[in-house]
């Protein structure tokens, strides 16, 4: 079954098919992000996805705040499913800490990196397919 070409954007984030196999979730600017709103995330994913494994871009615009709760969500082999690997993708200094602290402490199930270059993140998902 191929990927379904499309987007899928509600008022917290927006994820769509950056190319076969590669799903890009961006939480939107200033959002406060918990454990429901990452299972609303996974299902829109697993929706564009149409029941293949997949892998993921996520970047999170300015001041998006993601809570304890979610990053526990997201770690879990609960949320694994079909995700296959996950790239972080970083704009700022305060991003790569918290993308670090993620990765040390919530250990994510998933095989998962942090970038603060786009090209090279998308590189990395490319090899996890």
């Amino acid at each position: 079954m191929p990927f379904i070409h499309k987007e899928i954007e509600t008022e917290f984030f927006k994820t769509n098919v950056l190319e076969e196999g590669i799903l890009e979730n961006f939480i939107k600017e200033g959002v406060h992000f918990d454990a429901k709103k990452a299972w609303e995330l996974k299902k829109a994913n697993l929706e564009l996805a149409n029941g293949e494994k997949y892998v993921v871009l996520l970047q999170a615009g300015y001041l998006a705040d993601i809570t304890k709760d979610a990053r526990e969500a997201v770690s879990s082999s609960e949320y694994l499913m079909s995700t296959k690997a996950k790239a972080l993708l970083v704009t700022s200094m305060g991003q790569k800490i918290m993308g670090n602290f993620y990765l040390s402490i919530n250990k994510p199930v998933m095989k998962t990196a942090v970038f603060s270059e786009r090209e090279k993140a998308i590189e990395w998902l490319r090899k996890q397919l």
